[in-house]
């Protein structure tokens, strides 16, 4: 959280997700001066089993425990609903891309490093008057998620689905981030306007 809140201001909110392995530990560290540098809260979540409930179980522990975080956090604190944001790492990538679009009433944008799939809810309407916008890297050279056959495709399947989407490359990167993802897609997020419908006046 920010060391300070100021009264009658609301902040945004951006939940960090881990790739496989449950790296959070590294992430809180690589956050721990975000609050107050963006003014802004962040939650970095820990998958219960080694990688999110989408890819590893059955079941959706790490979803419901999201909805509780979240409800826990706009009870105590005063969250911006026009700035909710989703960042991920690889598997998080996936699960962020899934979650995010899957609900674009209440995401403003996701940020996905190295995404591997995205798997939206069953019922999702393609049409929806929101879409959150979309920050995609990925490196040259991973060698699990194979730059033409992965990150390419994923960039065209999202524009022809009418996503506005920022796309970064990492020429030579394999599959680990660049130092310069996590404060570059944060320098992109806040510079976004700060509602859903893009180019409104309604926006600041």
């Amino acid at each position: 959280t920010p060391s300070e809140l100021e009264p009658g201001r609301s902040y945004p909110l951006i939940t960090v997700l881990h790739g496989a392995g449950r790296q959070d530990e590294m992430l809180v560290k690589a956050c721990r001066d975000e609050p107050d540098r963006r003014s802004a809260f962040f939650l970095v979540p820990r998958s219960l089993l080694p990688t999110w409930d989408l890819i590893a179980s059955d079941a959706r522990p790490d979803l419901d425990f999201l909805e509780y975080a979240y409800d826990l956090i706009w009870r105590r604190y005063p969250i911006d609903p026009a700035r909710l944001a989703l960042l991920g790492y690889s598997d998080g990538a996936s699960y962020a891309l899934s979650v995010g679009l899957s609900n674009p009433d209440l995401f403003r944008a996701v940020m996905a490093w190295a995404a591997g799939f995205i798997a939206l809810e069953p019922g999702f309407d393609p049409d929806a008057a929101r879409k959150p916008d979309v920050l995609l890297e990925y490196g040259t050279h991973d060698p699990l998620f194979p730059f033409e056959h992965v990150a390419l495709p994923m960039r065209a399947n999202l524009e022809r689905a009418g996503y506005t989407v920022e796309w970064r490359v990492d020429q030579g990167g394999k599959h680990w981030p660049s130092p310069d993802f996590l404060p570059e897609a944060l320098d992109w997020f806040f510079a976004l306007p700060a509602c859903p419908e893009r180019a409104s006046a309604a926006c600041v």
